[in-house]
């Protein structure tokens, strides 16, 4: 689990530019007004947003499969019935989402969306609780913890909500939204937390520079693009913008939240892609499929997207963890040898120790 699965990078930055790119700034292009582009150039950009996004679909799709089964092995880092768990709910999202992906968009309708939904955020539920069974930094776990409560009350308040409409329960639809609110504090929550884990200052040397500036690029253009936008669009507009983007409502009276958070996020997830170990790159990857996923998504490559995220930074928060504690395990033996060193023990001892540890 220590290298990132293949493709995965190509479908985190193939999310990060339909987010940035088709989700919000090609939909500021459309109107024509604003934009001054043709009818058939509008076209042409809308095709290059689509192919992006099917890009992200099928490469997400292979490395999902791949990061998955390595998740599931009997090796993996939860227990049996944590790893049975993924192992069912992964055999109803996989093929769900590849069949959801291929077919004619007609094709999709939303019982199967329902479906892949409920499947997606049990998955992430239980993929960061078995991951917090690892010791780590408070701010991983604080992150993986606020990400299994966004999935859980995200899916919780569409099932409420669907069945207040279904049902006319007036007094559900207050609770929906409360719940929703609720777990998009979390998600937003979240994305802060990963950020600051794997921004450039969790870097060294030359590679922090490096990644400063890549992440500064990024950060800067999302900021220009969520800025532009309010400027340039009434209210009402721009809220719709927001939450076709990212499903975000909670902050819809303070819209620059949105901009501060999307930024910050971006510019950390690419400026962490430069970093020199796997994990890192992992988390980084992570943190774009989550951001690109949005809160609570409700379309098969965005459902994607979010499973795959947290797949990822769960096997980095795992190998982290690991590495952590073999630092630790190692400071102890050589702590044990100078000790048996100062009281006369052989080497053959020193050495039998050792190899003992390295077993």
């Amino acid at each position: 689990m220590r290298r990132t699965p293949p493709l995965a990078l190509l479908a985190a930055v193939a999310s990060l530019i339909d987010l940035l790119g088709t989700r919000l700034w090609l939909r500021v292009l459309t109107n024509r007004e604003l934009s001054g582009l043709t009818h058939g150039a509008l076209i042409e950009l809308k095709r290059g947003g689509d192919f992006v996004r099917n890009l992200a679909g099928v490469a997400g799709l292979i490395a999902l499969a791949l990061a998955l089964s390595e998740m599931i092995h009997p090796r993996g880092h939860g227990g049996l019935l944590q790893r049975v768990g993924i192992a069912g709910f992964a055999g109803v999202f996989l093929p769900t989402t590849f069949l959801a992906t291929v077919l004619p968009a007609p094709r999709t309708t939303p019982v199967v969306v329902l479906f892949a939904a409920g499947a997606a955020n049990l998955l992430v539920v239980l993929l960061t609780l078995a991951t917090l069974r690892w010791k780590g930094a408070l701010r991983r776990r604080m992150a993986l913890a606020s990400l299994a409560v966004a999935a859980f009350f995200a899916f919780t308040s569409t099932v409420l909500l669907l069945v207040a409409r279904v049902a006319l329960w007036s007094e559900g639809y207050p609770v929906g939204v409360a719940l929703r609110r609720v777990g998009e504090g979390a998600w937003l929550l979240a994305l802060l937390a990963l950020a600051w884990l794997y921004g450039p200052w969790a870097l060294r040397g030359v590679w922090r520079v490096v990644a400063a500036l890549g992440g500064l690029a990024v950060a800067g253009a999302a900021f220009t693009i969520l800025t532009a936008a309010r400027r340039n669009l009434e209210p009402e507009p721009y809220e719709e913008l927001l939450y076709g983007a990212l499903h975000g409502d909670l902050f819809s009276g303070l819209p620059w939240v949105y901009a501060a958070v999307v930024a910050v996020a971006a510019g950390a997830a690419l400026s962490g892609a430069f970093a020199p170990d796997g994990p890192a790159r992992q988390g980084a990857a992570g943190l774009m499929l989550v951001l690109a996923a949005g809160f609570n998504p409700t379309t098969p490559v965005t459902l994607l997207m979010m499973v795959l995220g947290v797949t990822l930074l769960s096997r980095a928060a795992v190998v982290q963890s690991a590495l952590t504690a073999l630092g630790d395990r190692a400071r102890e033996v050589d702590e044990l040898r100078r000790e048996l060193s100062d009281a006369g023990v052989p080497d053959s001892g020193d050495e039998g120790i050792g190899e003992s540890v390295d077993a």
